[in-house]
């Protein structure tokens, strides 16, 4: 399959309102901006024509469809946030419920991210998902978006559903496009003792003395890891760049007991190049599955008191500071 994307047209409306089976999936795609399930065809050119998306400026409404040989498979729009126009937003995301799963949406999406950075200028594009609509939020994610922290609810079916915010911004779409992320197998452990000491000594210069820091071992790390890697209780996972291990986290038994924890958070490291660009949250995100798989509901985190970068990234992630010691915090994360 090769897709194209193009303007919308009127007629792409049968094909939008075909793939959309019950209210369930009305609401996913469109939250609470169209009336009563099922909608039609003229419902969305009203919208779309007639009231020109709902947007006040005249000229800030862009529907698009996704095509390839068999016909219309995709549309999404795109509007501006921004008076600089320098942010795009997309919404109303949806494929053709028969391709779903085949990597139509990813492809739709990496093309529009195309078209909003390379036509329309904009540094930065956003969106919001349902956290009740899990394969769209992937698909999200494999793109380049990450969850921004923002977060807001809508009411539907009389319940409060959560919408999560994400974003990706140009200069990291290339980049992040690359990141891949991968249980470590003991072969990895050289290289990730390595990158432990590269981030060891840009993150602890000042905190720790010197003379701690350039007596850093390699070889001796290599072997504290080998023993993680292949502990059971343990999960080591790696980002990788191109195959390039830029960064590491293994979750799991806490390697010092505290209090009635049973899971943990126990090292992330990230390459200082490649800090601030969503891959902790994403080494977050594979913490709390594994956690939950594992049967518990709430992990913590210990973390060097002096470490203000780390202790915000922790916070900002949703942990608790349940502890607070001169040298170390405790952070409990619920999930």
């Amino acid at each position: 399959m090769k897709l194209r994307l193009r303007q919308y047209k009127p007629c792409d409306a049968d094909s939008i309102v075909s793939w959309i089976k019950d209210e369930d999936a009305l609401r996913k795609w469109s939250s609470d901006r169209f009336g009563d399930f099922p909608i039609t065809s003229e419902d969305i050119n009203n919208k779309y024509i007639g009231n020109n998306g709902d947007c006040v400026e005249s000229d800030n409404f862009y529907p698009l469809t996704a095509f390839d040989e068999s016909g219309v498979v995709g549309h999404l729009i795109l509007r501006y946030t921004d008076e600089e126009k320098k942010v795009i937003r997309f919404g109303f995301v949806i494929v053709d419920d028969s391709k779903r799963g085949m990597g139509y949406g990813k492809q739709m999406l990496t093309l529009a991210i195309k078209y909003a950075f390379d036509i329309f200028g904009a540094k930065k594009i956003t969106l919001g998902v349902f956290d009740n609509n899990e394969p769209a939020y992937h698909c999200y994610k494999a793109t380049g978006f990450r969850e921004n922290g923002e977060e807001m609810f809508c009411e539907l079916f009389g319940e409060q559903w959560r919408i999560v915010e994400m974003e990706i911004e140009k200069n990291l779409n290339k980049q992040m496009n690359n990141i891949a992320y991968r249980k470590a197998t003991a072969e990895d452990c050289y290289s990730i003792a390595e990158l432990k000491g590269i981030v060891w000594n840009t993150t602890y210069k000042g905190i720790y003395p010197d003379e701690k820091l350039t007596g850093y071992d390699v070889r001796k790390n290599e072997q504290i890891l080998q023993n993680i890697v292949n502990n059971p209780d343990i999960k080591t996972y790696v980002a990788t760049d191109n195959d390039r291990i830029i960064g590491f986290m293994t979750c799991g038994k806490p390697y010092k007991p505290f209090r009635h924890y049973d899971q943990e958070v126990g090292l992330l490291y990230i390459l200082k190049e490649y800090q601030r660009q969503g891959i902790g949250k994403c080494f977050f995100d594979i913490a709390c599955k594994q956690v939950k798989e594992a049967g518990y509901d709430k992990f913590m985190v210990a973390v060097n008191s002096q470490n203000v970068n780390a202790i915000k990234f922790y916070l900002a992630m949703g942990g608790k500071i349940v502890l607070s010691e001169e040298k170390q915090l405790k952070i409990e994360f619920v999930l």
